[in-house]
């Protein structure tokens, strides 16, 4: 659930396109502008209504004494407030935001309420600095639409959770109405934007609140997502190469994906392929049909949904070869496995084909008649054949750049 599906270095900001890196500091200027009269917009853009959406998810939250729950983006603390009253003292709230300036006003008035015990941690939705499984339950009220990647974030808070934990997501969305839709055009774009001028004296920032509303996936989009992560939990992939002696496991978690040496269960699909093979698979547009040359069996559709979920939250090559070969044997490795794609990008079908053929026959010679746990700790062996690669990479891009001259 990429903001724009078009280029990862992009992203939108209300209806304007800036750099990914830019978004952060532009969705913290807003916030550090409306900290001060936060509730107080609240209230009068929603008539009071938001206090009434803020309980049903308390409601549906089921908090009992002793539990922990986080509050992520939770602003100036109204949930947090609440939830710390139903875990009582053997149970412990966390408050998060990623802006400073709203933390200040959420420590503050839940210090007026009398609450001064509570942690408050400033953290990025995307990446929690909480250990997994920690919390039963995690809940983000108008936030995740103001995130930059809300994969991320729903990959970092549902690690965060324990198992049978609860992730409840409060935000704005699309009406279903078409007439609805339009009275709420007007009311979003002129009123929203007025009220901010007139009490808060910051007209751009709500008319960039109500912007990011209409960016933000719709209900169906956003339930989809959520449901995909639930679905896969569990599942297996074997990866084999076809010497049958190396191979990995990946497992659909909660989180995501996590790579395992062997598979603790028989999986649920199984692929004999090569490294370059496996790459090419991933890295081909997820909306096509599977390469040729891949040798599946089992649960072809559970592959095509693994291609989606890369599609969306990208890969790296060290990161899944490294239960397999070892951290620095991965590391040289998907050094050379980055080098020949981005290199086979710039250069013709015909001599990409040779060079994936090249690695192909690398992987066949590391694979075959060796022991895995010897051929594992065979790092100076791997070197020795990841330079062999870089070289020839070296040479045919030498001999493309030759011809073209010619």
């Amino acid at each position: 659930m990429s903001d724009d599906p078009k280029s990862s270095d992009t992203t939108h900001f209300g209806f304007q396109q800036v750099p990914t890196t830019e978004k952060r500091k532009r969705v913290a200027g807003v916030f550090d502008s409306v900290a001060a009269k936060y509730d107080l917009m609240n209230d009068l853009m929603s008539m009071g209504i938001h206090r009434i959406w803020k309980r049903f998810v308390i409601d549906l939250a089921g908090v009992r004494s002793g539990e922990k729950v986080l509050d992520v983006a939770g602003g100036t603390g109204d949930l947090s407030r609440e939830f710390s009253k139903l875990v009582g003292p053997r149970g412990m709230v966390v408050l998060s935001d990623i802006n400073a300036s709203m933390l200040r006003e959420g420590r503050s008035r839940l210090a007026d309420k009398g609450v001064i015990n509570m942690p408050i941690v400033q953290a990025n939705a995307e990446c929690l600095p909480f250990e997994e499984g920690t919390f039963d339950c995690i809940t983000i009220g108008f936030g995740l639409r103001n995130v930059t990647d809300k994969d991320a974030a729903l990959r970092s808070m549902c690690r965060a959770l324990k198992p049978g934990g609860r992730l409840l997501i409060l935000e704005f969305s699309k009406p279903t109405s078409e007439g609805l839709s339009k009275i709420y055009d007007q009311y979003s774009f002129k009123l929203l934007p007025m009220i901010g001028r007139l009490v808060a004296n910051d007209e751009d920032s709500y008319r960039y609140l109500a912007e990011s509303i209409r960016m933000h996936p719709d209900q169906e989009t956003l339930k989809s997502t959520v449901e995909e992560c639930a679905q896969l939990s569990g599942k297996l992939i074997q990866i084999q190469l076809p010497s049958q002696q190396l191979g990995l496991v990946i497992e659909f978690i909660p989180s995501g994906v996590r790579v395992l040496p062997e598979a603790p269960t028989p999986a649920n699909v199984s692929v004999v392929a090569t490294p370059s093979e496996m790459l090419a698979a991933l890295r081909a547009s997820s909306e096509g049909s599977l390469p040729t040359g891949l040798d599946v069996s089992g649960d072809v559709e559970l592959l095509q949904r693994f291609r989606n979920l890369i599609a969306r939250v990208g890969f790296d090559p060290e990161e899944w070869l490294a239960p397999m070969l070892g951290g620095v044997a991965a590391h040289r490795v998907a050094g050379g496995l980055k080098q020949f794609f981005g290199w086979a990008q710039t250069n013709s079908g015909r001599m990409a084909d040779h060079t994936a053929e090249y690695l192909r026959e690398e992987s066949y010679d590391l694979a075959r008649g060796r022991d895995v746990s010897q051929w594992m700790n065979e790092v100076d062996a791997l070197r020795d054949a990841t330079d062999r690669l870089e070289a020839r990479l070296r040479h045919l891009e030498s001999s493309s750049s030759s011809e073209e001259i010619i």
